[in-house]
């Protein structure tokens, strides 16, 4: 079993589809060379990295860790489909990790419960492997500088918001 998430933080995002078409591609584009195929897909539109509780995530993490499912990674359930090769582990791909979360705290539990489960964790664009520990030790430096980032942003936006209103600026809805 294999399962592509994708997700855009606002709905402006995921009006225009964009972002989610180009995660998309980019996963497909990893399957095909991998010559598997992505058995379901997942998507968060308009739901931000920071939230822990995201429903296509969450039912992702249920369809890959059901063990009746795929016992403990050994492949397919009896009288599945063949859609990838037998020998692989149920699989998460994701094309980047901060369209998977923005938190250190999020990504321990998150590979946590992957790993306790048998599920492998695939980011494409930089090329992380969790099945190894250099792997989850560059999985876990990339997402601290990812919730670093976040926050920053968040610390602009909020001065941002401040100033103008000093100067008067209507903010809201």
């Amino acid at each position: 079993m294999i399962v592509g998430y994708t997700r855009v933080s606002t709905r402006s995002q995921a009006a225009t589809g964009l972002g989610l078409e180009a995660q998309r591609a980019v996963i497909e584009n990893w399957a095909a060379r991998q010559g598997v195929s992505i058995d379901s897909w997942a998507t968060d539109a308009g739901v931000s990295g920071r939230y822990r509780e995201r429903p296509a995530l969450d039912s992702a993490l249920a369809e890959l860790t059901d063990t009746r499912r795929t016992p403990r990674g050994e492949g397919p359930a009896p009288g599945a489909p063949l859609s990838h090769t037998p020998t692989r582990r149920p699989t998460l791909v994701v094309a980047k990790l901060d369209r998977l979360t923005r938190s250190v705290v999020h990504l321990g539990q998150l590979m946590e419960r992957l790993a306790r489960s048998g599920v492998e964790l695939v980011v494409i664009q930089e090329g992380v492997d969790t099945t190894t520990p250099a792997g989850r030790l560059a999985a876990n430096i990339l997402v601290s500088v990812s919730q670093w980032e976040a926050e920053i942003i968040g610390e602009r936006t909020r001065a941002a918001k401040a100033v103008a209103r000093e100067r008067g600026a209507y903010l809201g809805g």
